[in-house]
């Protein structure tokens, strides 16, 4: 008999931040609210599997009575596309794995572990018109996320793409930086995120000055374009 999926339960999660989470490089305050979207399938065999989706009601329509391949580690047909993670942890617990294990066609050693990191640090700080004040925001909510465990820091940075002028908005991210380093301490990892609103030349500014504060990762720097990636990676 083949096996294919026989019901599609669906649901949007609410979460709450704990603050409003304001602007990035290229948005607007992004709200204390966010959502996740899961999906579970029980296929006509009773296995069941569960994981993010953002299908649509036509989507699920559409896969209702859909046959399940025997094995899935080679990648998710595009016709089931948008159940693949439920599809994959369906797949997973047939074959007795953890999800990783199974796609990696490699046995469990151990417990796995993930490092985390708060990615809480956006940019909060608009309305305050003194960067040191704006900066000592940023450090006193990194501080918060060091109370819950955090060890590890995402900054979102390039207020001056959009928000504020161009040599404000930098000198203003640099700021932040070593305030947030002053106050997590030397051991904590620091990581930036730019949201593509750097070029090459501010990145390497921003990068070159903030230098004490061992930057782990600047992400998103600009959008993507091999030539100016490789030129920064030399630089």
């Amino acid at each position: 008999m083949a096996v294919t999926i026989a019901r599609i339960e669906y649901a949007r999660l609410r979460g709450r931040r704990p603050r409003l989470a304001g602007c990035n490089a290229r948005l607007g305050v992004h709200g204390q609210d966010l959502f996740c979207s899961l999906a579970r399938l029980t296929a006509n065999d009773g296995a069941q599997g569960f994981g993010w989706s953002a299908m649509t009601r036509e989507d699920a329509d559409a896969l209702l009575g859909q046959a399940i391949p025997d094995d899935l580690r080679q990648g998710v047909p595009v016709a089931l596309r948008a159940v693949e993670y439920p599809l994959l942890d369906l797949a997973a617990k047939r074959a007795g794995q953890p999800v990783y294990a199974y796609v990696a066609r490699r046995p469990v050693i151990g417990p796995l572990f993930a490092p985390c990191y708060d990615t809480s640090l956006y940019i909060d700080d608009l309305q305050v018109a003194d960067d040191a004040a704006a900066a000592a925001l940023i450090a006193q909510e990194a501080l918060e996320g060091v109370a819950r465990g955090h060890t590890a820091f995402k900054i979102k940075v390039g207020r001056g793409a959009m928000h504020l002028p161009l040599e404000q908005g930098t000198a203003r991210d640099i700021a932040v930086i070593h305030a947030v380093r002053a106050a997590v301490g030397p051991d904590a990892v620091l990581m930036i995120d730019a949201n593509n609103g750097y070029n090459v030349n501010l990145a390497k500014r921003v990068l070159a000055e903030t230098v004490v504060d061992r930057i782990y990762w600047l992400e998103e720097a600009f959008y993507e374009d091999a030539r100016l990636y490789a030129h920064l990676q030399e630089w």
